[in-house]
């Protein structure tokens, strides 16, 4: 079955039962049977038309919210329930929202054959819970569109379709924090955390910090400033400064002593570099200038970096300097190059 009505006015049809023998086969329109009536029965019988009361059979679609206190995505023995959340069932042209219950259950029926997709709508914590709190889910896992939902086709009761939630409050200092127990389960939104307190200004602070340093000459390659080794005068030092009224650039240049200085707003954070010098090539053709300290870091950069809270001393940058041979290869100056900056820096 299905089979088309019976042209017969009287609604009769007739059965045939018909044994499977070497003389049954099917014919060749792939429609009709082949037999022997010796290996045949048959009954004649009528079938009224009526009405049907389920021509359209259903499916159940369930399962359960609960709380993945360890977030592992996975209902575990003592996780509780959630109730109040809203899950969202497609099927096919068909939106249906049911919430889970008190046992954090949900459930609905679909018609059978249909395509599902099942969703959960994420909660909010309420106008009554904390600040700045908020729900997030953690099972079923998030599929190849970003999604963490359940689809199908509804051939059988699907009891399973299990939604997974863990919610977070935050500190002292804004962050969030997994919490132990459920949060409430609201469709409105938690208020706004208040904003961190500024600190009152210290009355005794400084209202300034002194950035300096050394520039020298790293005879022996060390990265340090070694006693003996001589400094170098002229080398302009860029200082980066970030404040709350932004970013600006400014230069220190090195005194006879290599000494470098800088007063800064306390409390700028900043970052420091050496401005590489040129030699002069009327004298030293071909010479060139070196940086060796500080070290690089794990991104390459050879400066200093922190928040200008107190005075800090021993922010040194260290080179050396190269000559070139007759043979245009270069060989290390045991003295300081000259100094040399393009015109108009």
């Amino acid at each position: 079955m299905p089979f088309n009505d019976t042209p017969n006015p009287g609604g009769n049809y007739k059965a045939w039962l018909i044994a499977k023998t070497s003389n049954t086969n099917v014919a060749a329109d792939g429609i009709h049977i082949n037999f022997k009536n010796s290996d045949a029965k048959s009954e004649i019988f009528r079938a009224d038309s009526g009405s049907c009361s389920n021509c359209s059979p259903t499916t159940v679609l369930a399962g359960r919210k609960f709380y993945d206190a360890n977030a592992n995505g996975l209902l575990d023995e003592g996780e509780g329930a959630v109730a109040g959340v809203q899950i969202l069932i497609l099927a096919d042209s068909t939106v249906t929202i049911v919430a889970t219950s008190a046992s954090g259950v949900w459930s609905t029926t679909v018609p059978t054959g249909s395509e599902y997709l099942v969703l959960e709508i994420p909660p909010y914590t309420g106008p009554d819970g904390e600040p700045g709190s908020y729900w997030q889910q953690t099972a079923p896992v998030i599929d190849n569109e970003g999604l963490q939902s359940y689809r199908g086709t509804a051939t059988a009761d699907q009891t399973n379709l299990d939604f997974g939630n863990i919610c977070f409050n935050l500190d002292g200092e804004g962050n969030p924090v997994a919490s132990s127990t459920p949060c409430p389960v609201s469709d409105v939104p938690p208020p706004d955390p208040m904003p961190t307190p500024t600190p009152t200004p210290c009355p005794d602070c400084s209202p300034t910090a002194v950035l300096s340093g050394t520039k020298f000459y790293d005879a022996n390659l060390n990265s340090l400033f070694d006693i003996g080794e001589v400094p170098v005068g002229g080398v302009q030092i860029a200082v980066i400064l970030t404040t709350g009224e932004g970013t600006t650039l400014t230069f220190a240049t090195t005194d006879g002593s290599g000494n470098w200085s800088l007063t800064v707003p306390a409390g700028a954070q900043y970052i420091i570099s050496e401005y590489l010098p040129d030699t002069d090539p009327e004298v030293e053709p071909g010479g060139y200038w070196e940086q060796t300290a500080p070290l690089p870091n794990e991104e390459g950069f050879r400066g200093h970096s922190g928040t200008a809270s107190v005075d800090q001393s021993g922010l040194n940058f260290g080179n050396i300097c190269f000559h070139t041979d007759s043979g245009g290869n270069p060989f290390l100056s045991a003295t300081p190059c000259t100094v040399r900056y393009p015109a108009g820096l």
